[in-house]
């Protein structure tokens, strides 16, 4: 039954790809991306990973890279590929290294080299995030950051005085005390 739902969402879009001109590309990495976030928000998640995936693949320069490749991580670690969500955020915060979620790709490399007991490898992050954000916490008790994801996944980063604790959604991701 998942992989009727899978073709008959997919092989439209692949035969939009074939039949299309190039000089029409333009505007459908926009269409490939809209039409994933909405599976995401339908909880079409195979299907939406697919479309990110693709979008990766066909547009290398698209607008909506960034986004696409966070999700294509952020997918891989949902479905425990570790190696594969590895190589997507390390490529992430190798090509965005400014962006609002450096510090949730970082986030997940910690915890994957967490489960695989890769103890330099996780000192190494922790100092990343730790560094990530200066924190002036004058008359406050915290400084948060904010990211949601195309898979509609609500990030918050919180920095304390003594420690870092990251979310995903309500659930505790990391904690790094210092």
């Amino acid at each position: 039954m998942r992989e009727k739902t899978f073709l008959k969402k997919f092989l439209p879009i692949i035969i939009l790809f074939v039949v299309t001109p190039a000089n029409v590309y333009s505007q459908k990495d926009q269409e490939l991306y809209y039409q994933a976030v909405q599976l995401a928000r339908e909880k079409e998640v195979d299907i939406a990973f697919s479309y990110f995936d693709l979008l990766l693949h066909c547009f290398p320069n698209s607008k909506f890279r960034e986004e696409s490749l966070f999700a294509v991580g952020e997918y891989y670690f949902s479905i425990s590929a570790y190696t594969e969500a590895r190589e997507s955020f390390e490529g992430f915060i190798k090509r965005y290294s400014h962006s609002p979620a450096k510090i949730f790709a970082l986030s997940y490399l910690l915890k994957i080299s967490q489960q695989r007991n890769d103890y330099i490898k996780v000192k190494e992050l922790e100092k990343q995030i730790i560094k990530f954000q200066q924190t002036s916490l004058v008359f406050r008790e915290f400084k948060k950051l904010q990211y949601l994801s195309p898979f509609l996944k609500q990030y918050r980063a919180l920095y304390f005085i003594d420690h870092i604790e990251v979310y995903v959604d309500e659930d505790l991701l990391v904690k790094i005390n210092f």
